[in-house]
């Protein structure tokens, strides 16, 4: 039960900073600031909160997140990444739960 709570409330967090950050403020400031500054400004936040992960996922962070950035700005839809994003901590954290548990 514990688990699916996790899950649950990791999903609703990332929907909210994706929501913000890729969606609302990632086209509002490609409208009044370019896509470049709109690119930038938003990478910089995405690998500043990563700081805390390992160094590999750490480098890899900023090329994802620009290549995230441009994909979302293009299709207009933070969605995808939404949804791979939550795939991906959630089987991490049934696979964690799982190895926890053998």
């Amino acid at each position: 039960m514990m688990l699916k709570v996790k899950v649950l409330a990791h999903t609703i967090g990332i929907a909210g900073w994706k929501m913000l950050f890729r969606g609302t403020r990632l086209s509002g400031i490609a409208r009044c600031g370019g896509t470049m500054n709109a690119l930038w400004m938003q990478v910089i936040p995405f690998f500043q909160l990563h700081a805390h992960k390992p160094d590999t996922k750490l480098m890899v962070s900023r090329p994802d997140g620009c290549f995230a950035e441009c994909f979302s700005l293009g299709s207009r839809s933070f969605m995808p990444f939404f949804l791979l994003h939550s795939i991906q901590l959630g089987s991490f954290s049934v696979l964690g739960y799982a190895l926890q548990n053998v």
